[in-house]
């Protein structure tokens, strides 16, 4: 079984050390409104916390090991270590029937098996795109965006929103959620597939 502690032993990967906004994290807790058992698995500087009361958490560095934790919640909301992140993914589907992460876009679509993982889990409810890392004070350029895992869902519906980042002159006008279908989605973005 995959253990932190192991990996912590070895200097931290800087990388897996990304600590989310507390504008970004408010953002995605009033995006997927949770209720009920939550837990953050990688509480780092409590953007999450300090908006969820109650909410149980891990953290390596305060002793509590995120694969280590056996008890079923409601939800998971935070932020992952990425180089692990097919791991803790698989650790998350195991416990809760809503993961909420946010991450560089690319892990989740970047190997097949974390595809057909989420696919066996259930689906992406929703995707809340922020736009470059850089954007929200991440130390990388991909794009970060919020995932909304679900268990079981198998609509092909998926909400998605191109989000602004708070105080950001330059991001795109605020607008309502999207739900599309044909793949093709994003405000200002045309109904119609481009062609070949």
């Amino acid at each position: 079984m995959l253990n932190q502690r192991t990996l912590w032993k070895l200097e931290p990967i800087k990388k897996d050390v990304v600590y989310t906004p507390g504008e970004v994290a408010l953002d995605i807790i009033r995006w997927v409104h949770p209720t009920g058992k939550i837990l953050d698995p990688c509480a780092g500087d409590l953007a999450f916390l300090q908006h969820l009361p109650g909410a149980d958490w891990c953290e390596i560095r305060r002793g509590r090991d995120f694969f280590d934790y056996q008890t079923q919640v409601d939800w998971i909301i935070g932020n992952p270590p990425y180089s692990i992140f097919e791991a803790w993914l698989a650790h998350s589907f195991e416990l809760a029937n809503d993961v909420v992460y946010i991450l560089p876009i690319n892990k989740v679509f970047q190997r097949l098996a974390i595809m057909n993982m989420i696919a066996e889990f259930g689906g992406i409810r929703g995707l809340r795109v922020y736009g470059s890392g850089s954007r929200v004070g991440f130390p990388f350029g991909f794009s970060v965006g919020a995932f909304w895992f679900k268990r079981g869902y198998t609509s092909r519906e998926i909400q998605f929103r191109l989000t602004p980042v708070v105080g950001d002159a330059a991001s795109p006008p605020a607008g309502g959620e999207q739900t599309r279908t044909d793949g093709f989605a994003g405000e200002g973005s045309s109904p119609h597939p481009p062609r070949a």
